[in-house]
Formats: C-alpha cells, structure tokens, sequence
C-alpha cells in the first residue's frame, strides 16, 4: 500500500510516503546471520516517566493534553 502511494501520489505526499516507507524498511533489514538490527519491540516503552506537579487540577489538565497530543500525532503517522 506505500508502496502505490510512493508511486502514484502528489509531490507532498509521496514524500511522506517515501520516508514512512524507510522506516517500515529499516525494521526489516537484518545482518549476515539473519538476525533483525532494528527490532521493533525495543522501541516500545514499558514504563513512563511521570513528575507530579503540586496541584493536581493542572496536572490533570496537562495529562490530558498530552495524551491527545499524542494520539493526534500517533494517528497522524499512520
């Protein structure tokens, strides 16, 4: 499917075509012993960090709007 994309899109989006499909490839490449050098698992966080704030109606906020942020983002990327 990137793969058309790249192929029959506008400029704009066959260049973001073009650089989510290097990142698709690189998870694939592997070494001389078939192993993956980039493994996909590794980049996923387990744990994440979290500072409190002092007061926790702002933190609130705050949370929230990261995680739309990073929805919004993480969406956008797919």
């Amino acid at each position: 499917m990137i793969h058309q994309q790249a192929k029959a899109s506008i400029s704009a989006k066959k260049t973001k075509a073009i650089k989510r499909l290097k990142i698709v490839s690189s998870f694939n490449r592997r070494d001389d012993r078939g192993n993956r050098v980039n493994d996909p698992r590794a980049m996923i966080l387990d744990v994440v960090p979290v500072i409190p704030l002092n007061s926790g109606r702002w933190f609130n906020l705050m949370v929230e709007d990261l995680q739309h942020l990073t929805l919004m983002t993480f969406t956008e990327e797919l």
